[in-house]
């Protein structure tokens, strides 16, 4: 279980979010992917490989939807300011001769 552990310290580089964990959450991170191994049958002389495999994969995953949803945030965000930035508003003015209703932009 150490060589696990420390295979996922040393991929703790990559995503912030492994960087995040506490020690319990890294230890429990390491056994999820030893156990998903060996769920797929991978004998015991290539737990170590397989695990390690399985980190990378996992943390390219997280990169990968972190940066989707960075993109989606963005892009929400520059639709918002740019609608607001053409959205027609209704504006009142009062003047001695009553009041004025225009459309400013």
């Amino acid at each position: 279980m150490k060589w696990a552990i420390i295979a996922a310290a040393a991929l703790a580089g990559c995503t912030t979010q492994v960087e995040e964990m506490s020690y319990s959450q890294l230890q429990s991170y390491a056994a999820s992917m030893v156990e998903k191994c060996q769920k797929q049958g991978v004998p015991d002389t290539q737990l170590r490989a397989c695990a390690e495999q399985e980190m990378r994969a996992d943390q390219a995953r997280r990169r990968k939807q972190r940066q989707i949803g960075e993109a989606i945030s963005a892009a929400g965000e520059g639709y918002s300011q740019a609608s607001r930035a053409n959205r027609p508003i209704n504006c009142t003015s009062t003047s001695n001769l009553g009041i004025v209703r225009t459309t400013c932009y």
